[in-house]
């Protein structure tokens, strides 16, 4: 079972912010507002006719979590230097000259999509238009009015009112738990990048080959008006325990207790047996102050070895992974059947007896013609070092080979020609292992 294992990596990025392990009643329930899965190739395999979806192929993978509204929407914004914004609704930002917004999801003038400081437009009185300091959108498109959201601090979204939780979120319902649900098949291999031992692992000095992974949450402390990113953490590959089929492992963080923190893995014991990964206990402490991640942003590798790399525009959905063409394995690959799958994540907050919140979104694979599969299955006795005879009445240990071409989708350019068959196994009919 240890041959595969989910993008549950993922959720390892979210522990970074607990004091205490028992639930509170004035903690708030949480609410799921956005779980979103994203996938890339590079060029060369576009090159090639691998799209991101194709079934087999190896993709980076980004996923966004989000436990506060997407906050105000965007109604018009112009093409100029700095760009100025006019929001479907009047807003009071901080006071203080440091103060940052997050705009995402613009069509059209995509250049206002970042994280940027911002500032009241000259002579506005109404407390909807503003400047994006820094940016440029005299080589834009014009923009799709109420395609963008912006969040701004020092809420990011979040609401100060539970009662204002359902349609918000509370800056207070901080995450305790959550489990990702992912389809059959949408998998990373273990066996491709290096493995951390345990004690490595603990001592924070894993090998830059063990990471698959890097994991940026956004951050709400107190009343600051720019976001915290400082939980962020790479994801590695760790040596299991007994019969898991797979450990990852984050680095630590400036919380209390600071981890490295596990995440557990399991397979599903009834519908499509796909893999489950659940971390508990998260922190809700950043340092001296209460923190509360507003998002989380992951992204994990297509190959491994693997390196992060930050994005433009500041915000940190516009992260990524690199590695190198020339001295890499396939890590993530898609499922290799075809259709629509969804992935789901479940949540909770540290309230006593809190709900569970779930988010779920779909992921589709096409192009199963493109992955062939032709099977050749071959029995023959091993040979007599190990244990094998062609003596009629005999016991004997049988080499039994299953191969199959690789597919160029599925290739992987440090073992040799796709069309070589894989290496077979060999088992034994005596009861003697060979």
């Amino acid at each position: 079972m240890r041959a595969l294992f989910a993008l549950l990596l993922v959720l390892a990025g979210s522990a970074v912010a607990v004091t205490g392990a028992y639930g509170d009643a004035d903690t708030p329930n949480l609410k799921v507002f956005r779980f979103e899965v994203g996938r890339s190739v590079p060029q060369s395999d576009l090159d090639k006719g691998i799209t991101a979806d194709q079934a087999g192929a190896h993709p980076n993978v980004s996923m966004l979590f989000r436990f506060c509204g997407d906050g105000p929407k965007i109604i018009a914004a112009t093409n100029t230097t700095p760009i100025e914004i006019t929001l479907d609704r009047p807003i009071d930002i901080p006071t203080t000259a440091d103060r940052e917004a997050i705009v995402r999801y613009g069509q059209g003038n995509t250049a206002l999509n970042g994280q940027w400081h911002i500032d009241p437009a000259n002579g506005d009185i109404s407390r909807t238009k503003f400047t994006l300091r820094g940016t440029n959108g005299t080589a834009s498109g014009q923009y799709v009015p109420g395609s963008a959201n912006i969040l701004y601090g020092p809420l990011f979204g979040c609401a100060q009112n539970p009662a204002d939780a359902e349609t918000l979120g509370v800056n207070n319902a901080h995450i305790k738990e959550f489990t990702l649900r992912l389809p059959p098949g949408f998998l990373g291999n273990p066996t491709a990048p290096e493995v951390c031992r345990l004690d490595d692992w603990r001592g924070v000095s894993c090998p830059p080959g063990a990471k698959v992974g890097y994991s940026w949450p956004n951050i709400v402390t107190g009343s600051d008006a720019v976001p915290n990113t400082a939980g962020q953490t790479p994801i590695w590959n760790v040596e299991t325990l007994g019969l898991e089929p797979a450990r990852l492992g984050t680095g630590t963080f400036p919380s209390t207790p600071g981890g490295p923190y596990p995440v557990t893995i399991a397979v599903r014991t009834s519908g499509d047996r796909g893999l489950d990964s659940t971390l508990n206990n998260i922190p809700r402490n950043l340092g001296a102050a209460v923190g509360l991640p507003v998002d989380i942003f992951n992204s994990l590798c297509a190959r491994v070895p693997c390196n992060e790399q930050r994005g433009p525009n500041n915000d940190v959905t516009n992260n990524f992974m690199t590695w190198d063409p020339a001295h890499n394995h396939p890590f993530f690959v898609n499922p290799t059947s075809c259709g629509t799958k969804t992935a789901s994540l479940d949540a909770r907050s540290w309230r006593t007896n809190a709900t569970t919140s779930t988010k779920s979104t779909e992921i589709t694979t096409t192009g199963c013609d493109k992955v062939p599969f032709d099977l050749g299955f071959d029995v023959d006795p091993s040979t007599p070092q190990n244990g094998g005879t062609k003596e009629a009445g005999k016991p004997s240990a049988q080499d039994v080979v299953l191969s199959y071409p690789r597919s160029p989708v599925c290739d992987d350019p440090n073992r040799g020609d796709p069309a070589t068959p894989t290496a077979g196994m060999r088992t034994t009919t005596s009861g003697r292992r060979s």
